[in-house]
């Protein structure tokens, strides 16, 4: 008799632990689903138009076509504000408006980005600092350390700076997809690329410029 309750005891056992194992190994497969979240264009708020200067759509094999280099980066740090002034040469028109009271103060907003990649041009350290010109300055990405994005960049004299305004910026959302931060209808097309395939969709487009 004690030898059959103590079997059936080792059954209920063994029958709730192939249960629980049953459980838990469930949960390993629904819990990641429940959690990971597919990204879109709508994560992305619109930039508000510049308020500052006339711009116009741009392609991004135009884009390419003026970019010394494109790289993956991840923000470090978006700096305080910066003022720079402008010198005119002596005896230049712009000295002599400079006389009259016109102001060559501009100001500048640098960010510190870690190169993940360059995928196109040259490049060769690992950090940079972009600076976002006066007219662009409130009407950029509202970039956060972490954030990270693909830049078009272009060298100023001896600063960095994307090509144009708003549209030199892609987000590269956690699932490794890619957005254009200012969605327009020239850059739409971008819009949800899987990360390697707009890497391969701007080589191409490189290629033919080539051509």
């Amino acid at each position: 008799m004690l030898t059959a309750v103590a079997s059936k005891r080792k059954k209920l056992i063994l029958m709730i632990s192939l249960a629980l194992g049953i459980v838990l190994l469930s949960a390993l497969f629904i819990i990641p689903n429940l959690t990971t979240h597919s990204s879109s264009q709508s994560d992305y708020p619109a930039l508000p138009h510049p308020t500052l200067v006339a711009t116009y759509e741009t392609t991004l094999e135009e884009q390419l076509d003026s970019a010394d280099f494109v790289i993956d980066a991840t923000v470090m740090e978006v700096k305080p504000e910066v003022q720079t002034t402008y010198t005119p040469e002596k005896g230049s028109a712009e000295e002599k408006l400079q006389e009259k009271g016109v102001d060559y103060t501009s100001r500048k907003l640098p960010i510190a980005l870690a190169v993940n990649e360059v995928c196109q041009g040259e490049y060769s350290s690992d950090t940079i600092t972009i600076y976002i010109s006066a007219f662009a300055i409130d009407c950029i990405p509202d970039f956060q350390p972490g954030d990270r994005a693909l830049f078009l960049l272009k060298k100023f004299g001896e600063e960095y700076g994307t090509v144009t305004l708003q549209e030199s910026f892609f987000y590269i959302a956690d699932d490794q997809k890619v957005y254009p931060a200012n969605y327009t209808e020239s850059l739409k097309e971008t819009s949800g690329m899987r990360l390697s395939q707009w890497k391969d969709y701007a080589a191409s487009l490189k290629k033919q410029d080539k051509e």
